[in-house]
């Protein structure tokens, strides 16, 4: 019997009345040729077992069992995986919701000898969640495999290197997985691991497919098949409430230990020795330890003892002083350091202010504060609890750089900084080249256009908020105007208007160019406000398409036209600029729209995914916008050739041979950012055709340097990324190739 049956779906239950009938509804909806589905109660005394068992008529295969005693959480889904008959394991939790074709995609997507499978995963946010939460949640899937590479296999020495990464950060217990609603796992390959270490009260769900994958890699499926929910009922929300030492101090302190000293994590330690200086998770591990001493002395005297046990017991592996030759032992000092800032405001205890002598520096010590105060302000992008241990404190209350990171937060920049902000600046120095426009007047024009572009960007979004306040707390979404009185947002959205124009105070603008700006201006208000309100119709994304994409290429090209005569076909530019510029907008519309289909399915906001169907709007994107863009890309790249052959030659040289070299295997295909479909979104269109088309102003005429120097602060957190991903790689293949011979 165990051989038909492929994949068991486990459902592990408890008190989960409230959810479970949608959760099971929507695994009904599934395929479930060769699928069981197993639902194992861990003792609850409402209705959930039978309204579980009401679905055997629409699920062929379903198995109730019930624990005869309480087991808890992770235990729980132990047994789920011991009593499954399928090779396959696909966790649905009890709120969890799946798609329509989630079962299908990720079978169709497994690979031989590759154990896990994770697809994009979308939240929602129910019962009044805190905006700390939406946000973590927000960060999590920014931070999150599906987001940094698409689709496709990523290799284990990949996920190694980001679990470093993230050591590095002071965040290892940022889960850039998924949870388990968005991933699969061999179920073979998962007990013979050992399973999931009860011992972890959070992280659980985040070591194992971890562990796995960093052995043998993962397939990601590109699409968000799966809903996790948020709300006060979760396992999550009584985690964060209840077990706050276990999960900020204990869970961490447990994951670094393993990556320091456990059987199952030897590709993070070598994956910790690639860098120069390595990484040292050994000295991060004790660290951490020395910092998690502290605070467990500090908790109450009924507390302490419980707490300093288990921290005995987690530490039992590690020596007791780093070992003399250890990579980077001062780790030690810069993780203890970076923990007690992160989760209190207490005093530095004095080894920790003490000069570091020959081992380090004044410098390094500000750095590492520096680090750990950054970390305090996004405390709640990394999930952590508010209140858990200690209160914020006077390193997040007094920071600048907290106060900026918020605003940008609530203004939404890590949303349309890089796909607007990139392809204006490409269509200015495409511009600049194309009409041989003088530095002085093209630069002071860059400027300008640079900064009408945030300014305006950010006015299109706080006047979308203004309007959603009502609809956003019926779905509930956070909303940045939501805790303002009606005046005060009239007061945001006209403030930001009227700086977005200062520029033009100063620089002159022709008639045509006028004109596009007072539709600039005019888009947010027709496409938001009632009772035009065109988001609510079938022509709101074309008219989002062109507020965000058409209208700011439009107007760069009236802004630059009075400079320069042009050294090619003017209607070439204006075709591959208007068709480019107009799908590439579609596009990021239809995906926002299909992200957010669940928000506005459930607050009553009508869109046009909403109308024809995600399915129909991904296949609309895929198969006929996608190639529409690459058109109009084809048409502004002969235009580019005809001002300059060089920065052609180069751009196409470059990407040709990387994703040649990428396809054929001669570096990484776990490298899935560079796909067309999701690595031109994230990186090619924001930073390097506008790095590149500067660059190539600068050869003709070296002060547009200043033009590549603009575009490398724009763009500077993904410019060093980037940059550090390739010389990785190299050196990888580079290892790989001599050791071959």
């Amino acid at each position: 019997m165990r051989s038909r049956i492929d994949v068991s779906v486990i459902v592990p239950t408890y008190q989960g009345a409230a959810y479970v009938d949608d959760c099971m509804r929507s695994i009904a909806a599934q395929d479930l040729s060769g699928v069981e589905v197993l639902v194992v109660d861990d003792g609850s005394t409402d209705e959930t077992v039978a309204l579980v068992s009401s679905h055997a008529d629409r699920i062929p295969d379903l198995r109730v069992v019930s624990n005869p005693q309480r087991l808890g959480a992770v235990a729980n889904v132990n047994r789920c995986f011991e009593l499954a008959r399928g090779r396959w394991i696909k966790p649905v939790f009890q709120d969890d919701l799946i798609e329509e074709g989630c079962l299908a995609a990720m079978r169709a997507a497994r690979r031989r000898g590759v154990p896990v499978v994770v697809c994009g995963r979308r939240y929602r946010y129910e019962g009044g969640a805190p905006d700390w939460q939406r946000e973590a949640c927000e960060h999590l899937l920014e931070q999150s495999l599906v987001s940094r590479f698409g689709g496709g296999f990523v290799s284990g020495a990949v996920v190694a290197d980001l679990a470093v990464e993230m050591v590095e950060r002071r965040v290892p217990q940022l889960n850039f997985v998924g949870e388990p609603v968005s991933w699969m796992i061999e179920r073979r390959a998962a007990l013979k691991a050992g399973g999931f270490d009860e011992g972890y009260v959070q992280l659980w769900d985040y070591e194992l497919p971890l562990r796995l994958a960093t052995e043998k890699g993962i397939v990601l499926v590109d699409e968000p098949l799966a809903t996790f929910r948020v709300h006060g009922d979760s396992e999550t929300a009584r985690n964060l409430s209840g077990s706050a030492f276990a999960i900020n101090v204990l869970d961490r302190l447990r994951i670094q230990v393993a990556y320091a000293t456990g059987s199952g994590h030897r590709a993070v330690r070598g994956a910790a020795l690639r860098p120069d200086p390595p990484v040292g998770l050994l000295a991060t591990a004790m660290g951490v330890a020395a910092a998690a001493r502290r605070i467990a002395s500090e908790l109450p005297a009924d507390e302490q003892s419980s707490a300093i046990r288990e921290i005995d017991a987690v530490t039992a592996p590690l020596p007791d002083e780093v070992p003399e030759g250890a990579p980077s032992p001062w780790d030690a000092r810069n993780a203890e350091m970076a923990l007690l800032l992160e989760l209190s405001d207490r005093d530095l205890p004095d080894h920790l202010l003490d000069d570091p002598g020959d081992g380090g520096s004044g410098t390094e010590t500000a750095a590492v504060i520096t680090e750990a105060s950054e970390a305090t302000e996004e405390r709640a992008d990394e999930s952590v609890a508010p209140g858990a241990v200690g209160v914020e404190g006077q390193v997040t209350g007094a920071s600048g750089v907290g106060r900026l990171r918020r605003a940008a937060r609530a203004l939404r920049t890590n949303q349309w900084w890089g796909h607007m902000l990139g392809p204006i600046t490409a269509s200015a120095c495409l511009q600049l080249g194309w009409r041989q426009v003088p530095p002085g007047a093209g630069i002071a024009r860059v400027l300008g256009l640079l900064w009408v572009s945030v300014f305006l960007a950010a006015y299109g979004y706080v006047v979308n908020d203004a309007s959603d306040v009502e609809s956003d707390r019926i779905a509930g979404k956070s909303n940045s105007m939501g805790g303002l009185p009606v005046l005060a947002r009239l007061g945001v959205v006209v403030a930001f208007a009227a700086v977005g124009a200062l520029p033009w105070l100063v620089i002159d603008l022709e008639p045509p160019a006028l004109i596009v700006l007072l539709a600039v201006y005019l888009c947010p208000l027709v496409y938001s406000i009632p009772p035009v309100r065109l988001k609510e119709r079938v022509v709101g994304p074309l008219i989002d398409a062109s507020n965000a994409f058409v209208l700011p290429a439009l107007f760069t090209i009236f802004l630059f036209s009075p400079l320069g005569d042009a050294t090619g076909p003017p209607a070439l530019m204006l075709a591959g600029t208007l068709l480019w510029t107009a799908s590439f907008g579609l596009r990021a519309i239809l995906k926002h729209q299909i992200d957010d289909a669940d928000n506005d399915r459930s607050s009553g906001t009508k869109t046009l995914v909403l109308l024809i169907g995600e399915s129909r709007a991904r296949r609309l994107s895929h198969w006929i916008v996608f190639p529409m863009e690459l058109l109009g890309l084809a048409l502004l790249v002969a235009t580019v050739a005809t001002w300059s052959w060089g920065t052609v030659a180069v751009g196409v040289g470059y990407a040709a041979l990387f994703h040649g070299m990428r396809l054929t295997g001669v570096i990484d295909r776990g490298l899935a950012t560079t796909t067309l479909d999701r690595g031109w979104w994230m990186t090619w269109y924001q930073v390097w055709p506008a790095l590149l088309l500067s660059l190539g102003l600068a050869v003709w005429e070296p002060w547009y340097l200043v033009v590549t120097g603009l575009v490398v602060a724009l763009f500077w957190p993904r410019v060093p990324n980037a940059t550090s991903i390739f010389v990785r790689e190299a050196r990888r293949e580079l290892r790989r190739h001599l050791r071959g011979r």
